[in-house]
């Protein structure tokens, strides 16, 4: 398990509640073949993880991207980025 804490900032300021910004990078090495890479993303009152499957070719480099959003209920994407 691998948890960087995200340098996150503070993008809106409203009354009810802040919404935030933020990034974390994490360099992982995999074997060559198919893997399935699983990202959790934990803060607050807020929990959610997904599971993804990638070929990876020697040598090769592949970004997992995510996002979380929604202003009441929050959501998580994640997908391989180009």
């Amino acid at each position: 398990m691998i948890a960087p804490k995200p340098e996150t900032r503070v993008v809106d300021d409203l009354v009810v509640f802040k919404t935030r910004k933020g990034r974390a990078e994490v360099e992982v090495q995999v074997t060559p073949g198919s893997t399935s890479c699983r990202l959790e993303v934990a803060g607050g009152s807020f929990s959610a993880s997904r599971r993804l499957r990638g070929t990876f070719e020697r040598g090769a480099t592949r970004r997992l991207q995510a996002k979380v959003g929604g202003l009441i209920v929050k959501e998580m994407s994640v997908w391989w980025a180009s």
